[in-house]
């Protein structure tokens, strides 16, 4: 009797093909080792305004402090959207959760419980008075805001800024302007004495709006104020405690984590 051969190879041990079993356990494989597009490039939409050199889409990568945060993200996995308003609006449409935070922000108290602000800081903050060395050859009378102050001088200060509160608080002799432009006009005309800017800041700001010939008429004391900058991230937006936690969990160049 001839006996039939019977061929098992190719086949499992239930009987089924085992090449098809081994293709769908290595697509299971790949969609658990390669994330979707989608999960790569969540996209995170930050309210900022223009405040060059630090945040600006003039700038190359929209600014140093830009970059900063766009690279934080970039590393996690998300992709960084900047959408740029003026400063008030950027801050309240945040808190109101339209946006998931925006940068970059003193702290103040009414911020840390408007806002969960980040610990670490997207950069230092350093104020300076400007002013103009033709008028004040020697210098101003004083080197804090309270000599400053009791000096007498006229200040110019920008309504959004904290610096304009600070001054207002303190019963400065000021003249409230609503953009940074103003104030350079008024110093540059003698209408005020004093505009206290960020130093880097007024460095440009100075040669934009008053040309480099007038710019270097322009000379600054010593800073009256040193802080630090940082992130206000929505109570309102689900995703901003882990937002929160990614970039207060990176170091600094120093090598200090911030926790």
């Amino acid at each position: 009797m001839q006996t039939q051969s019977i061929t098992t190879r190719g086949r499992g041990p239930c009987g089924g093909s085992v090449r098809p079993l081994l293709f769908g356990l290595f697509l299971l494989l790949a969609v658990g080792i390669f994330p979707r597009p989608s999960q790569a490039e969540e996209e995170l939409v930050f309210a900022v305004g223009e405040w060059p050199p630090f945040v600006s889409e003039l700038q190359i990568g929209y600014g140093t402090y830009a970059q900063k945060v766009v690279e934080t993200y970039k590393s996690a996995g998300y992709k960084v959207r900047l959408v740029f308003m003026p400063w008030q609006r950027a801050i309240a449409a945040t808190k109101i959760g339209d946006f998931v935070a925006t940068f970059p922000w003193r702290r103040t108290k009414e911020r840390n419980r408007d806002f969960f602000m980040s610990e670490r800081e997207v950069g230092p903050h350093i104020d300076v008075p400007f002013y103009d060395k033709t008028r004040f050859p020697e210098g101003l009378d004083g080197e804090t805001l309270d000599d400053l102050i009791a000096a007498g001088y006229q200040f110019g200060g920008v309504r959004s800024y904290t610096i304009t509160e600070i001054l207002e608080r303190k019963g400065a002799k000021l003249h409230i302007v609503s953009q940074a432009l103003n104030a350079w006009k008024m110093l540059d005309y003698g209408r005020i004495d004093i505009f206290v800017e960020n130093v880097d800041v007024g460095m440009m700001e100075s040669a934009d709006f008053l040309g480099a010939d007038r710019a270097a008429d322009i000379a600054h004391t010593k800073p009256v104020t040193r802080e630090t900058l940082h992130i206000a991230f929505s109570r309102e937006h689900p995703l901003s405690p882990r937002l929160k936690e990614i970039w207060d969990s990176v170091e600094d160049a120093s090598g200090d984590t911030v926790n």
